[in-house]
């Protein structure tokens, strides 16, 4: 009887070492934002961006911003932009190469050949920023004469 219950027991056992292990594997793997990158001809290609930062110099000091936050980064001669839902800055770029991974491998994409790079995974929320704008206080004040 004992053997029944502990033969019962061994495939229950393998089932739960091999589903904490599929856990460990899914979660070891990184997650990138994916992203849409247009090139200065025309080109677009999307994927993965395997950068986890960019780095900015602006108005106020050189700013390093998580790519899993960003909703967009527009690139061009004279400014670049930044958008999230928490901080719009326009500066300069300091990263001269964005590496993007989709299922042809992974891309080296020089800073000066690109355009636009949208974050699909990263749609903006709310409108975090025109919430606290003057026109939305008067519109409250308005409302309550």
């Amino acid at each position: 009887m004992r053997r029944l219950a502990l033969l019962a027991l061994v495939p229950l056992l393998a089932g739960c070492a091999e589903l904490d292990r599929s856990d460990k594997k899914a979660a070891a793997e990184p997650q990138h934002p994916q992203v849409v990158i247009q090139g200065i001809d025309g080109t677009t290609m999307s994927g993965e961006l395997l950068n986890g930062s960019v780095t900015l110099d602006s108005g106020q000091g050189e700013l390093t911003l998580l790519t899993d936050h960003v909703h967009s980064i527009t690139l061009a001669q004279d400014v670049d932009k930044v958008d999230s839902d928490s901080i719009k800055v326009a500066g300069k770029m300091k990263e001269d190469r964005f590496y993007l991974k989709n299922e042809h491998g992974v891309f080296t994409l020089a800073k000066d050949r690109l355009r636009k790079i949208d974050f699909v995974a990263n749609p903006a929320t709310t409108p975090t920023m025109a919430a606290s704008s003057g026109a939305t206080v008067k519109a409250t004040a308005a409302g309550m004469r």
